[in-house]
């Protein structure tokens, strides 16, 4: 059954990224487009190597995608980068049916948690682009299969395989960071329920040190390397680019307000999963803490219910921001709110395990296919977000910006600072080795001060936003500027100047 669900799994992924293909919207999220620019800078850059990763954005999915981007055609459609979402969509359906029987022991009960994550409309999006919320959740499927492989079996391997999977997902989102003393606290709570006697904490420990050493290393790692490279262990909290009031608006309604940040991620859940999924869940958790009192394996899907806990604390805490339009009228990382889903479908997987005959119960995936139909009919909405962010009147000027480099731009180096530009920078085609920007090591800064003495032919000047960047606020009306340089194109949110005599 596992290989049918698997094949199942890939033909669904194939179809939704050649549709996602042809209708264009591989690369709807502006952050579609910022995760390809690191994962190309990794050996195109005019500096390449492991720097090129940054220090806020978590470095696994671009590492894992780098070898797949490194011919150019690929790296621009996008398709590159979509081969791991892909992977991932079709190996978190396998662990979530791997999860599901092993909760309810039944196969009905993994098949019915495939169905649900693998037929989501807007699970099927997301995978058919490069962004990372299906790479986390197929770690977090892994880590809660092998959790309950290890619950019902207490075979080392499978301890050892979810604090493996743990460590895995620690460097693909931020969200794994929450999860992992959940399941530190639940690895010691089922250790010392198995064990008695007098070696009841030697059992404790043993199991804590195995698992929690691997499965915090992630974090450890991170740390360290922001140590190293930035100067700061919590650059990518507190560094240039890693600041919440870049993202989050003055007078969020969220912020500081309890009740709007749980009606607001409660509505995101709603839009993602649908109301008849959500409620299908609810029931289905009532029914496992009545049936099982949460024996070992069969808590592992309420472990997951820290991760809406977390993102009602960040959106109340102004780390991040979630718009839905029943509160602020718009779309806005709405798709927080598929961090939902494995739970969820865990959930609906025991819950369709309980129902009698069997007849009725074989109906489950129809039912969930159903379901997902009628969601897609209403909109996908982690596809609507961006469609309407690129609608907007910035991203028009953005586009404008980068059709007009693409068109004007024949050689030379470039000056742009990538960050608040990355659609202009991604969109114009501009190689990137021969783009001299923050990440630049050793070039940026010189630059700067005095851009033509350092090869520069052209230079971005960028207030997107009304934010200027590094560039707009070192040359805009500076003498280094307009003695070497000529305008050749302005908008709203930006000047692109060109080294005097190549002019056209």
């Amino acid at each position: 059954m596992l290989i049918a669900v698997l094949v199942g799994a890939a033909l669904l992924s194939i179809g939704a990224c050649v549709v996602t293909a042809l209708s264009g919207n591989t690369l709807a999220y502006a952050d579609a487009m910022s995760h390809l620019l690191i994962t190309g800078r990794v050996s195109g850059a005019s500096t390449p190597g492991a720097a090129q990763l940054g220090g806020v954005w978590l470095p696994l999915p671009h590492l894992l995608a780098a070898p797949l981007v490194e011919w150019d055609p690929l790296l621009r459609s996008g398709i590159g980068a979509c081969v791991l979402s892909m992977a991932c969509y079709v190996a978190a359906t396998g662990w979530l049916y791997r999860a599901g029987r092993g909760i309810t022991g039944r196969t009905v009960g993994g098949v019915v948690a495939a169905a649900v994550f693998a037929t989501n409309p807007n699970v099927l999006y997301l995978q058919s682009t490069p962004m990372t919320e299906v790479p986390m959740l197929a770690g977090i499927a892994a880590t809660i299969a092998c959790f309950v492989a290890w619950c019902r079996t207490d075979e080392l391997r499978y301890l050892l395989l979810c604090a493996l999977a743990t460590m895995l997902t620690t460097l693909v989102r931020y969200e794994g960071w929450v999860l992992l003393p959940v399941l530190v606290a639940a690895v010691g709570w089922r250790s010392w329920r198995r064990a008695g006697g007098d070696g009841r904490w030697y059992a404790v420990r043993a199991d804590l040190v195995l698992f929690g050493v691997l499965a915090a290393s992630g974090v450890v790692g991170w740390i360290g390397w922001n140590a190293i490279i930035f100067g700061d262990p919590l650059n990518f909290l507190r560094g240039e680019f890693a600041k919440p009031e870049l993202w989050v608006a003055a007078g969020d309604p969220a912020v500081g307000n309890w009740a709007v940040a749980g009606a607001s991620y409660l509505w995101a859940v709603v839009a993602v999963l649908g109301p008849v999924v959500l409620g299908a869940a609810a029931v289905g958790l009532g029914f496992l803490v009545w049936r099982t009192r949460l024996r070992a394996e069969a808590m592992a899907p309420v472990l997951l219910l820290v991760l809406p806990v977390f993102y009602v604390f960040a959106l109340r805490s102004g780390q991040r921001p979630l718009h839905v339009p029943q509160i602020s009228g718009d779309l806005y990382n709405v798709r927080f709110g598929l961090a939902v889903i494995v739970p969820a479908a865990l959930l609906i997987g025991y819950l369709a395990a309980q129902v009698r005959p069997r007849v009725l119960a074989g109906l489950a995936p129809v039912a969930a296919g159903i379901a997902s139909v009628l969601l897609a009919v209403g909109g996908i909405a982690t596809l609507q977000e961006p469609q309407a962010f690129r609608a907007g009147a910035a991203e028009r000027t953005n586009a404008r910006g980068a059709a007009w480099l693409r068109e004007h731009y024949d050689r030379g180096r470039v000056l742009m600072q990538s960050w608040n530009n990355e659609t202009v920078n991604f969109e114009s085609g501009i190689p990137l080795r021969e783009v001299v920007y923050e990440g630049s090591y050793r070039q940026w800064e010189p630059a700067l001060a005095d851009p033509a003495a350092h090869g520069i032919r052209w230079i971005h000047l960028g207030r997107a936003r009304g934010l200027p960047d590094r560039v707009w606020t070192s040359l805009h009306g500076k003498p280094q500027l307009t003695r070497s340089y000529a305008l050749v194109y302005a908008d709203a949110d930006r000047q692109v100047y060109r080294l005097r005599g190549n002019c056209r």
